[in-house]
């Protein structure tokens, strides 16, 4: 009887994790704004209710880089909160504290606070640093969707704007302008999940470990997306671009195992019509000889406005100086039956590439006197011409925008690029303060520019 007892008691204590002094006082949310006060004698109150918290012994036995001192457990209207934290011995009280939720064993939780699901909270040691969060110029574009969200890319697809979340994993949504929300348009199925995602006007493709799918009616219905490999062999991976409902990926000829990367191998273009009940892929074009790994590395593009194939053919390899080696480019008005080659308005090496209403954008160089000079070129293809504009130097994050550039200023906003290589300012980010969650990022799609800071927002 008395080991029952003494049993009773061991299972009924909890073992007790240090004390982290620097917990104690109000934190306040980033984003939506709302407190909470822990204080001495485990009491807390919980954006307005009142709970109780404890420090418990931290149940992880393997950890990268190392384990934390301890968990929080804390309880507010019969829902437990648990995170992990340090005790942070000697250092003073952090300016921000991100709170991870997690269940008993060390899983990532759901929890639904103010209104919206959440794995986690940010949280500041100051009401001046707490929310609620809105930089100027912008209004709230996240409804519908967690807590904290960054969109990673978008599209618009049959008219809607379609975006890929990311709120701690990966996630894919569907914006309804009637109601005003982001719907979760993601396949479903056990093994089923959002890896690189590929938009077209008409299509979705989402490339996953497990398989590949695409939806032709916004997300609404998934098909499988037969692989490449079944043409051409090997373990390449579908990495496509879009026009209308066909899908064009461009490969060279597969190495065997143990085989020489070293000796000229042959580029051919293939598609899949999407809109087919049967889709298969088919080659449509062998590139001529002169194009193999010896000398030049190719890159496909498509621009859905115009309705033409872009391939782009950049120096790889070659006998003498790579100076002496230029960049070529060749365009298709028959979806890759034939090529013609398009000269490049004097810049002999090509970098980025993106699409345009009237054609396709490109940023560049040309060694000159010993150093290279940058250039954005614009492709008109119905006057099958070439408007430069100088750069002072390389662009890296920039945007076609109607007929004109913007350019994202780190940290400071977007600036339009002038027809003599000026920059203006076009959106200053203001109001933005330093977050724990993400870096500030900008996506431009069409004329609508979103704002990426602790969550999702709309440039007005």
């Amino acid at each position: 009887m008395k080991l029952l007892l003494i049993l009773l008691i061991f299972l009924s204590c909890k073992p007790q994790g240090p004390e982290a002094k620097w917990i104690y006082g109000a934190w306040y949310e980033k984003l939506d704004g709302g407190e909470i006060d822990f204080r001495k004698g485990g009491k807390v109150t919980w954006f307005g209710k009142e709970g109780t918290f404890s420090f418990e012994k931290n149940k992880t036995t393997f950890c990268v880089p190392r384990c934390k001192d301890g968990e929080l457990h804390i309880k507010v209207g019969g829902t437990t909160f648990r995170t992990d934290y340090d005790v942070n011995k000697g250092k003073s009280r952090p300016a921000s504290w991100t709170m991870s939720f997690e269940n008993m064993v060390e899983m990532s939780k759901v929890h639904t606070i103010q209104g919206k699901k959440t794995r986690g909270l940010f949280l500041s040691s100051t009401r001046e640093n707490g929310g609620p969060y809105k930089p100027d110029g912008v209004s709230r574009f996240d409804n519908g969707l967690f807590k904290y969200n960054n969109m990673t890319s978008g599209g618009i697809v049959n008219g809607k704007l379609v975006a890929g979340i990311w709120w701690g994993s990966n996630g894919l949504a569907l914006y309804e302008k009637s109601s005003g929300k982001w719907k979760d348009i993601a396949p479903t199925g056990k093994l089923d999940s959002i890896g690189s995602l590929f938009y077209g006007r008409k299509v979705i493709i989402n490339n996953f470990l497990t398989g590949n799918k695409f939806s032709l009616d916004t997300g609404k219905t998934w098909k499988k997306l037969p692989p490449i490999t079944d043409l051409i062999g090997g373990k390449i991976g579908v990495n496509p671009v879009l026009l209308d409902k066909v899908a064009f990926q461009l490969e060279a000829d597969l190495v065997e195992d143990d085989g020489d990367w070293s000796k000229p191998r042959s580029f051919r273009l293939y598609s899949i019509d999407l809109s087919k009940s049967k889709p298969k892929w088919k080659k449509v074009y062998d590139f001529p000889n002169d194009f193999n790994t010896n000398n030049y590395l190719l890159s496909l593009y498509t621009s859905e406005e115009v309705g033409d194939i872009y391939v782009f053919a950049n120096p790889y390899k070659t006998d003498g100086p790579l100076d002496r080696a230029e960049s070529r480019m060749f365009r298709s008005q028959d979806k890759g039956s034939t090529f013609e080659e398009i000269g490049l308005p004097e810049l002999s090496h090509i970098g980025q590439v993106k699409a345009s209403d009237k054609g396709i954008m490109v940023v560049g160089w040309k060694r000159e006197e010993g150093k290279n000079k940058y250039a954005l070129g614009q492709f008109n293809t119905e006057t099958v011409s070439w408007n430069k504009i100088p750069l002072a130097q390389d662009i890296y994050t920039w945007y076609p925008y109607g007929e004109s550039v913007l350019i994202y200023d780190w940290g400071r906003g977007l600036k339009r690029l002038n027809e003599d290589g000026s920059l203006t300012d076009f959106y200053q980010l203001k109001g933005i303060k330093e977050n724990n969650f993400q870096s500030t990022s900008m996506n431009i799609l069409g004329k609508e520019i979103y704002l990426g800071s602790l969550t999702i927002f709309k440039v007005k």
